[in-house]
C-alpha cells in the first residue's frame, strides 16, 4: 500500500495593513471596556444583587445584556427614570456590537479605495443571504469615539442617577451630540 503523499502546509498570505489593524485593535478594546461598563450600569439599574448579576450573565453579551435590561424597563418603567435617555445609548452600543461581531468573526479584504470589506458568504448554504460590509478607518474611529461616550453616559449615570437628563447635559454638551457611526454599509457580495 502506497503510503500518502505529505501536503504541503496551507499558507495565507495577508496584506499588510498596519493602520486598519492598529485601528480594529483599538475598536476592539474599546468595545470591552463599554461592555464592562454595560455590566456595571446593569448591576445598578436592575433589581438583581451584584453576586447573581455576576453568577447569572457570567458569559452574557452586550446585545443579550441590552435585551435584559430592556425588558426589565418594560416590566416596571416607572422604577427607571433612565429608560428615555439610556435606551437611545443601548441602541448605539447595540449598532455597534453587531458590526463588532461581523469584524470579530469574519475575515476582511482590502477592496477598491483601501477600505476593508467584511462578508459572511464563506457561511451561508444560500449565497442570496449573504452580505458584505465596508468599514473604514473612518468608521472604526466613529465607532471608537461612539463607545468612549457610551461608557461616559453609563458613568456620568451611575455617579448620580437622580440628576436629570438636562441637567447631565449641561455639565457633559457632549455626551448629547449626534453619534459619529452611522450603521454597517452593507451589501451583497
Amino acid at each position: 500500500m502506497a503510503t500518502p503523499r505529505a501536503r504541503p502546509p496551507l499558507r495565507i498570505k495577508l496584506r499588510p495593513d498596519p493602520d486598519y489593524w492598529q485601528r480594529l485593535g483599538h475598536f476592539i478594546e474599546t468595545f470591552a471596556e463599554a461592555e464592562e461598563m454595560l455590566f456595571a450600569f446593569f448591576m445598578r439599574s436592575a433589581p438583581v444583587p451584584d453576586a447573581t448579576a455576576r453568577v447569572v450573565l457570567e458569559r452574557t453579551t452586550a446585545t443579550d445584556l441590552i435585551k435584559y435590561l430592556r425588558r426589565i424597563w418594560e416590566v416596571n418603567t416607572a422604577a427607571h427614570p433612565e429608560k428615555k435617555e439610556m435606551d437611545v445609548v443601548l441602541g448605539q452600543l447595540d449598532t455597534i456590537a453587531g458590526m463588532r461581531n461581523k469584524l470579530v468573526h469574519h475575515a476582511s479584504r482590502v477592496a477598491a479605495g483601501g477600505n476593508r470589506v467584511t462578508s459572511d458568504a464563506i457561511r451561508k448554504a444560500d449565497p442570496m443571504q449573504a452580505y458584505s460590509y465596508v468599514v473604514s478607518p473612518t468608521d472604526l474611529e466613529a465607532m471608537v469615539a461612539d463607545l468612549e461616550r457610551i461608557s461616559m453616559h453609563f458613568a456620568a449615570w451611575m455617579a448620580n442617577p437622580n440628576l436629570a437628563s438636562s441637567v447631565r447635559a449641561s455639565y457633559f454638551p457632549a455626551l448629547f451630540d449626534a453619534w459619529r457611526y452611522k450603521g454597517p454599509k452593507r451589501s451583497r457580495p
